[in-house]
């Protein structure tokens, strides 16, 4: 029992000046020691030792160990304590940032379904206009043509028009240049 005094004294010397790896071995063989005390504190600073190191579930063991070996060590129930709400608040913590991120994903996906919906009645408003605007030339196209077609008939009921007195005329001119029967005879006699 006095060589476990001596080895916690010596585990506790090298605790302080950082000498972390003989500290460690010295605090676990002291783990079982039959002096309940000793033990307790031996797990007492494992779990110190674990707390330095950020490893806070492994320290809540070392010193759920250190009450378990002496219930009545008063400063490991501390320890205890106040690394179990510790870590209780860590966990909600992190529980927070996960919902957190959770919840901007979901943002996210929904912002991006919607852009995709926005993007998506956009292209159909583009199409439907696109489409408009292809049935208007087509529209405006057969007009022209209609018009043309129109003016096409309107010239030539023109032309017909026109064309009765051309035969008239036509045919006048055919009746003059058709010699004149009296003055035929008049030039045979003339002979």
């Amino acid at each position: 029992v006095e060589d476990d005094r001596l080895v916690l004294n010596l585990a506790n010397a090298q605790f302080y000046t950082n000498d972390s790896i003989r500290a460690l071995n010295n605090y676990r063989s002291l783990q079982t020691s039959s002096n309940r005390e000793i033990a307790s504190l031996a797990n007492q600073q494992l779990g110190a030792m674990q707390f330095r190191s950020k490893k806070y579930k492994e320290a809540l063991q070392y010193y759920k160990s250190s009450l378990k070996s002496n219930s009545g060590n008063e400063e490991a129930r501390y320890n205890y304590e106040l690394l179990k709400k510790l870590i209780k608040e860590q966990e909600e913590q992190e529980q927070e940032n996960k919902d957190q991120q959770d919840q901007n994903q979901e943002d996210q996906e929904q912002e991006n379904q919607d852009q995709q919906k926005q993007d998506q009645q956009n292209q159909d408003q583009q199409n439907k206009n696109q489409d408009e605007q292809e049935n208007q030339d087509q529209q405006e196209k057969e007009e022209q043509k209609q018009e043309e077609q129109q003016e096409n008939q309107d010239e030539q009921k023109q032309q017909e028009e026109q064309n009765p007195e051309d035969q008239e005329e036509q045919e006048e001119k055919k009746e003059d240049s058709k010699p004149n029967p009296i003055d035929e005879e008049k030039l045979k006699e003339m002979k």
